[in-house]
């Protein structure tokens, strides 16, 4: 019975403290306050070809424990106080401009804000602000209930309106750097592009997209790239049933990228830069930004360069060594030093011998590579030796030949042409392959004869 009755006496107890802290917290809770959320000059964008209405804002904050009818109507005393401060004044708006279709509201306890609306004579508007920019509405706040604060320093303002055009544009738009894939990336990846509005509509803006490849060639042409357009069977996406809500201003749209059709599971990778070019092509309401209408998002198949440990010469053409007492009439420069890893050495041809009819000292002139296992090939580059060996230099141009035997048959996947005497590097693609052998040849030089040197051949793939 004893426990019983302090029970009640601590819920009694914990009764008085909750009403107290309650009365507390009022305590340092202000009563009631009306305002404008945004006093003084206020530009407003009114869209042509939109029926959208400009709301202009009362707030009441405190307690919540009071309503407040209020009202704003137009006053020219606010413009004279205004243009009394300022060294551009503002004009009136002419009255044929606009009207204001919601002037009284009545907040109940609960409300937080609400809005008055002014509606507006579009093409009248226009030809006012083309003679005159700087013309605006002048009103001010009345509160019509009792029981409310008012906040004195925001009762007025001038809605200063600007002609806009209503546009919806991609929030990032042109060139984006995007994906990277390799194997280790999933199958499948969502990819989400932002719409937005420079407007809040009053209805569902439709829009439908389009794959525009032509914008793939303007920008290569542009800027020197060698971009290709991501394969169809690269990715998925929806044309057509965009939204972006009524009242809302933003909306994402989104494509699935397919990572085996250029990373398959078995084979060589489609190794290449890519770009899936996605314009916004129509919209139900308003226009589209021409400036941010498109995207041009890359997907980019990189390459690596492929180890040379287990690589080896099977043969070679022009082997400085085949020339007796080679060590001392010409030094040591075999086709090994093609795959040393380094430029700071180089591989010879033969041209110390004056037997014309020696194949040695004939085109085409070929080493054969063997990378001891079987990889995928993408690009080939070739260095030109480094300081005063540079002037030996002299290889033109030639081919790639690939096979998965020494004796062939050979496949070419590339031929090359190296752009100058003096161009220290030089890297080119090979149609995608996979081979064990490596043919790399020779056809012509920069003087027509076979004295050449190379310091470095590198091969990129998987």
């Amino acid at each position: 019975m004893k426990m019983k009755h302090n029970l009640y006496i601590g819920l009694f107890a914990c009764a008085i403290a909750l009403t107290a802290c309650d009365s507390a917290i009022n305590n340092f809770m202000v009563d009631d306050t009306v305002a404008l959320l945004t006093p003084g000059l206020v530009k407003e964008s009114v869209y042509l070809g939109l029926d959208n209405p400009t709301e202009v804002y009362v707030l009441k904050s405190g307690k919540g424990f009071s309503g407040a009818n209020v009202s704003i109507s137009v006053d020219n005393e606010v413009l004279a106080t205004y243009n009394a401060t300022v060294d551009e004044p503002i004009a009136a708006m002419p009255e044929d401009c606009y009207t204001i279709t919601v002037s009284s509201l009545s907040l109940s306890p609960d409300d937080y804000q609400l809005p008055f609306r002014i509606s507006w004579n579009r093409d009248r508007l226009a030809a006012v602000l083309a003679d005159n920019p700087n013309v605006g509405i002048p009103l001010r706040l009345k509160v019509g209930s009792e029981g409310v604060n008012v906040n004195e320093d925001r009762l007025t303002t001038i809605i200063q309106p600007v002609i806009d055009i209503p546009l919806v544009s991609l929030s990032q738009s042109g060139y984006q750097i995007g994906l990277m894939p390799t194997r280790r990336t999933s199958l499948e990846e969502l990819v989400y592009m932002n719409v937005q509005a420079n407007f809040i509509p009053e209805r569902d803006i439709d829009y439908t997209l389009s794959i525009d490849a032509s914008l793939i060639e303007e920008y290569n042409q542009a800027h020197g790239t060698d971009y290709k357009l991501l394969p169809a069977e690269a990715y998925k996406i929806d044309l057509e049933g965009w939204k972006i809500r009524k009242s809302m201003k933003t909306n994402r749209f989104h494509f699935t990228f397919c990572r085996e059709a250029l990373i398959p599971e078995d084979g060589p990778s489609r190794f290449g830069e890519y770009i899936l070019p996605i314009r916004i092509s129509s919209v139900s309401l308003s226009d589209v930004n021409p400036e941010k209408s498109y995207v041009l998002y890359t997907v980019s198949v990189i390459a690596s360069r492929i180890d040379k440990s287990k690589w080896s010469i099977y043969s070679c053409s022009s082997d400085i060594r085949s020339i007796a007492n080679w060590e001392k009439v010409e030094g040591n420069y075999p086709p090994a030093n093609l795959i040393d890893g380094t430029t700071n050495t180089h591989w010879r041809t033969v041209w110390s011998i004056k037997d014309s009819s020696d194949p040695r000292v004939q085109f085409p002139v070929e080493v054969v590579i063997d990378l001891g296992e079987t990889r995928d090939l993408y690009k080939v580059g070739i260095d030109a030796p480094t300081g005063t060996n540079r002037r030996y230099f002299n290889s033109k141009s030639g081919v790639i030949e690939v096979s998965d035997s020494p004796e062939g048959p050979w496949t070419k996947v590339s031929d090359w042409i190296y752009p100058s005497k003096t161009t220290s590097a030089y890297e080119f693609d090979v149609d995608p392959a996979s081979a064990r052998y490596v043919k790399f040849v020779v056809s012509e030089s920069f003087d027509g004869t076979t004295k050449m040197a190379i310091s470095e051949l590198t091969l990129w793939g998987e």
